[in-house]
């Protein structure tokens, strides 16, 4: 990782770190595994020059052509959710059990900004990370993870192509 985008990940992680001592609550900590997903996260929405965040449930997709693909597949469907709900019941045993893991909640947030083709000889990383920060900011969600006590954990990555830098802020407690 270059010393400029790990920069720019500190300056957003720093202001971060401002807000929440605004709301009185305690710093999260930088966690390098978060870190290379978010990272990972940005790249992604690069290649795809698109934004998203994973805190919304899929849509199933329209595959069912005939009648007898669909009782299939909903023959299907049903034992798979027969089959989820044992797991699902086994892992809230196991979640009732070990009580701390089920407090763990996650929340993800992305944001991208247009930069000139030099910033590196001109707007400095500081400068960017406070824009990156600002386009954050500008999210009622985000304002309301930065103030949640129950995150402890954050990692951040940045991804720039071209003229644009991409940014994922992940909160994990």
């Amino acid at each position: 990782m270059t010393p400029y985008r790990r920069n720019i990940e500190n300056g957003v992680m720093t202001r971060c770190e401002t807000e929440r001592a605004k709301h009185s609550r305690k710093e999260v900590k930088w966690n390098p595994d978060l870190s290379r997903l978010a990272r990972n996260h940005s790249h992604r929405m690069s290649r795809k020059r698109k934004l998203w965040e994973h805190s919304e449930s899929s849509k199933i997709p329209k595959l069912i052509k005939n009648p007898i693909e669909a009782s299939i597949a909903w023959t299907l469907i049903t034992l798979g959710f027969l089959v989820a709900w044992v797991f699902a019941l086994i892992g809230v045993v196991i979640l009732w059990v070990g009580r701390e893991g089920y407090k763990k909640k996650k929340k993800e947030h992305v944001a991208v900004i247009r930069t000139r083709s030099n910033d590196r000889a001109g707007e400095g990383s500081d400068a960017i990370a406070a824009r990156l920060y600002d386009e954050l900011a500008g999210d009622e969600g985000y304002l309301k993870s930065v103030a949640d006590p129950d995150f402890k954990l954050t990692g951040i990555g940045v991804w720039r192509k071209r003229n644009r830098m991409y940014i994922t802020q992940i909160f994990y407690g």
